[in-house]
């Protein structure tokens, strides 16, 4: 009998410098989703009450929120987020101290008949995840791997130096 082999995938993991450009791309992103809230509050007159509902609700129309499952144990935060059908070339986690991004981009076509001319449409989809940890990681020591439809990652935390008390023995 022959032993099953489960094929896990290994996306990128990248460190967070202080000039990434994925900075100016969080950035750009946000900066689409308050333009599409903006309109949401403008088609309603400008009528107050209804920010967070106007941010979601943008949010949801440019983003795919996939669901996580954060856990904490005495040495390490996991996070397993749900992913289906993407490969780990299309995703991408970068991480810093103190935060963790999780964020895709898949092209897709679609493909139109109409009378005796062939149309495709491309359609882009995207998510960004950001998830703030409560206590600082070790960046260099984080690991990834997507297995069936599931990225799973471990975040191992920075073990925190021991004070030793030193005393004097004088003769």
């Amino acid at each position: 009998m022959k032993a099953e082999r489960a094929v896990v995938s290994l996306p990128a993991i990248n460190t967070l410098i202080e000039d990434d450009p994925f900075f100016s791309y969080v950035r750009d992103l946000r900066q689409s989703i308050a333009n599409r809230a903006f309109e949401f509050f403008r088609d309603r007159e400008f009528e107050h009450g209804h920010d967070l509902e106007d941010w979601l609700r943008a949010e949801s129309e440019l983003l795919e929120q996939p669901a996580l499952n954060v856990s904490e144990t005495d040495d390490e935060f996991s996070i397993c987020a749900d992913v289906p059908g993407l490969t780990e070339r299309e995703i991408e986690v970068k991480v810093d101290p103190y935060r963790v991004f999780i964020t895709s981009t898949r092209e897709e076509s679609h493909g139109k008949k109409e009378g005796k001319s062939d149309s495709s449409e491309r359609t882009s989809k995207q998510f960004l995840c950001e998830y703030d940890l409560p206590a600082e990681i070790d960046p260099a020591k984080v690991t990834a791997e997507l297995k069936n439809g599931v990225l799973t990652i471990g975040l191992p935390k920075r073990v925190q130096s021991t004070k030793i008390a030193i005393t004097n023995k004088a003769a």
